[in-house]
């Protein structure tokens, strides 16, 4: 499709061909991307595209590929191009391993797959992993090389032991004249992807996610939930993104990061507003950007999925208010989730049950259909309802205690 054949609103640019700076209908200090309008209009390219992909990358790609087809994760012939089987396969990898599920692979997750596909050539000649292998084939393997990482030995492997690296003597130095300055590293940022890993293994540790039966900790159920949220919409974003054209992956983070940007200063009247005031003033403001609900729609589960998979609290944070600026109060639990935890925003505990409350409130009554495990609606509708109300509305305290007697005691 040609490029004059794309028709914008006065307020509205945007190129479609490697944009050096985003461009977006700019009302009310708002901006939105267009991403959303490109995929109702489903424009395709007719020019071939190059991938890409380096042939490092390429070969990468194909140690992986060979190390899933080898512990039973199918992705068919290896060729090096990770396309929606491959990334079918690594989310099946991380959900058995516990890793955070999103069919992208960290550096660790890497690592530990193709790292264990190399172990795994020499294992028949160990009784112990030979018995393995035999009695429960390539993915017991791997999952007993999981649990030897975790601190799990497997009987009958001598666990390897790392050579002392000889201390090299230092020449005494005179002590510098004047006071000593020490400076401490950074803090680092709060990662919801570590969040949610840690999550993960206590999901796995404890034999699958909570239920409304089996529920004895309501922290936990909001975070198995909260990160279950945060897969379902890297999932969604991943399916959507694949259908916008003339739009590298590159190009669409960039589009995502300025909406994240410039709904900042509404994102950050969550912790001090009620609800339903933050929504109506989204609200206004999307409903002069010119774009219809529909288009605003997709930017927004785009933009919400590709900032969890970035690990972008204000990508993810800002996407979510559209949604429920545009009626879908369903999101209304993901602000709640950043609240409780406080991912890219203040915590605070009370707004942030204000904000699940509005939410389920909208479910129950059928006004909105729900944004994650439709299939499994009211089941996690009850579940979240009760982790909500019993989960406290103050933090856990943390930290030494101190106690003061009255004077004379």
């Amino acid at each position: 499709m040609k490029l004059s054949q794309f028709v914008c609103s006065a307020a509205i640019a945007f190129s479609f061909v490697v944009p050096v700076k985003p461009a977006f209908a700019d009302l009310h200090g708002i901006l939105i991307p267009l991403i959303g309008q490109q995929i109702i209009q489903g424009s395709r390219s007719s020019r071939p595209r190059s991938s890409g992909i380096s042939s490092a990358q390429r070969e990468q790609n194909r140690q992986v590929q060979t190390a899933l087809n080898y512990f039973n994760y199918p992705v068919g012939r290896v060729d090096g191009s990770i396309g929606p089987r491959t990334r079918s396969a690594i989310r099946n990898f991380e959900a058995d391993m516990g890793f955070g599920i999103d069919g992208q692979l960290t550096d660790f997750e890497r690592n530990f797959l193709t790292g264990s596909y190399f172990r795994a050539q020499s294992a028949a000649q160990v009784p112990a992993y030979a018995q393995v292998l035999a009695r429960q084939g390539a993915n017991g393997l791997l999952r007993t090389f999981r649990n030897e990482q975790r601190g799990v030995p497997t009987p009958g492997v001598q666990p390897a032991l790392t050579p002392a690296t000889p201390a090299v003597p230092t020449p005494p130095q005179p002590a510098p004249a004047g006071l000593p300055s020490f400076q401490t590293a950074p803090t680092e940022a709060k990662s919801l992807a570590n969040h949610c890993t840690q999550i993960n293994v206590l999901t796995t540790t404890n034999g699958g996610f909570s239920t409304l039966a089996t529920m004895t900790d309501p922290e936990l159920v909001l975070n198995e939930q909260f990160c279950l949220a945060r897969n379902i919409a890297v999932s969604d974003s991943a399916q959507l993104m694949a259908r916008i054209p003339n739009m590298t992956d590159a190009q669409m983070v960039q589009q995502c990061q300025s909406l994240g940007a410039f709904m900042m200063g509404k994102v950050a009247t969550m912790a001090s507003t009620e609800p339903a005031q933050v929504i109506n003033t989204a609200a206004t403001a999307l409903q002069s950007s010119g774009q219809s609900a529909q288009q605003l729609q997709m930017s927004g589960r785009i933009c919400l999925g590709l900032g969890y998979r970035e690990d972008d609290d204000a990508v993810a944070l800002g996407s979510a208010l559209i949604m429920a600026g545009i009626n879908q109060q369903a999101y209304g639990e993901i602000i709640s989730h950043h609240l409780r935890e406080g991912f890219g925003v203040e915590a605070d505990r009370a707004r942030a049950k204000s904000w699940m409350t509005a939410a389920l409130a909208a479910l129950e009554s059928g006004a909105v259909a729900p944004a994650f495990l439709p299939n499994q609606a009211a089941d996690r509708l009850a579940l979240l309802k009760a982790a909500s109300s019993q989960a406290p509305t103050t933090p856990p305290v943390t930290g030494l205690p101190t106690f003061t007697l009255p004077s004379g005691n």
